[in-house]
């Protein structure tokens, strides 16, 4: 099962959706894998700067899906 988180209460967690920002078309992090500081820190550097973001049902990108702990 999975929840949506704000995108800073995500660190740590592990991501339920691969997320790849264009450019450079490398993702930063896929499914299964923890979401670091540094990644997010990335792709909101992009998305500020214009790029696209795929994989992440929020275009906002203020939000992210974890896996629940629960």
């Amino acid at each position: 099962a999975c929840q949506t988180v704000a995108i800073a209460d995500a660190v740590g967690r592990i991501g339920v959706d691969t997320l790849c920002a264009y450019p450079p078309g490398i993702p930063l992090w896929l499914t299964g894998e923890q979401i670091t500081a540094v990644a997010i820190t990335q792709l909101q550097h992009i998305h500020r700067s214009g790029g696209v973001i795929t994989g992440n049902p929020d275009a906002e990108l203020k939000t992210l899906r974890v896996v629940n702990l629960v």
